[in-house]
């Protein structure tokens, strides 16, 4: 609340996470939001894809702290396998990554600044300043695809009975982990929608849509490819 806070004794608690991981800790469990700061000041929605993530929480006489007068540096361990999609490229000493925070008291997602990659010892790091704590990501964000609807061929089912479809995307050319995954129950249409949830594709990284049994997540009942120019508005 910008009090000044007396302390004897300050503890803190800064957790990496493994960015396959990190998905499950967003909000929503997504990595789409319509809640984005972008670099300019204006709010967007976009697909987060982080390279890195940390969560830093630090405490002064059981008090939380928030800011600080004086930035201090924060160190996030990257995934030395991500591919930044907007490139194509697998990170590398001096790649430039995009920094954002979330705020759990807005919901907001908010670029901070560009920071550049360093190998340190052999593993990748991205090192910043900050003046406040809470969650941080490192990575790319893309604009998000608001139209998107998949029509199903499914000759095998029956209008009326109970089944469902479990739908994973993947970026081509891009991060290693799934950047999307949902259980749809099949409908009289046979059509699920996908609006806001992944980003546009681009011409270095298209989108893959994988179509399992919706209680077998090992049977894969189709894939179809989403790219540049599809279902974008």
């Amino acid at each position: 609340n910008g009090n000044a806070i007396a302390a004897s004794t300050v503890t803190v608690s800064a957790n990496n996470f493994a960015p396959s991981s990190a998905i499950t800790l967003f909000p929503g469990g997504s990595l789409a939001s319509t809640n984005v700061v972008g670099a300019g000041g204006t709010v967007t929605s976009a697909v987060l894809m982080p390279a890195g993530f940390t969560n830093i929480d630090m405490t002064a006489g059981g008090t939380a702290v928030k800011k600080f007068n004086t930035p201090i540096d924060v160190t996030m361990t990257l995934d030395p396998n991500f591919k930044d999609p907007n490139t194509g490229n697998v990170i590398a000493n001096g790649t430039v990554l995009a920094i954002y925070s979330y705020s759990t008291d807005t919901g907001q997602w908010k670029f901070e600044q560009n920071g550049t990659v360093s190998n340190v010892g052999g593993n990748l790091t991205l090192t910043f300043q900050t003046s406040h704590l809470t969650q941080f990501m490192a990575g790319a964000a893309l604009q998000v695809l608001q139209n998107l609807a998949v029509a199903i061929v499914a000759p095998w089912y029956t209008a009326g009975t109970s089944s469902s479809v479990f739908v994973v995307a993947k970026v081509n050319n891009g991060p290693t982990y799934d950047i999307y995954s949902q259980t749809f129950d099949l409908n009289a249409n046979l059509t699920i929608s996908l609006d806001n949830k992944l980003p546009v594709p681009s011409a270095t990284s298209s989108i893959t849509l994988y179509f399992y049994d919706g209680n077998d997540h090992s049977a894969l009942l189709g894939q179809v490819t989403i790219t540049p120019g599809s279902g974008n508005s």
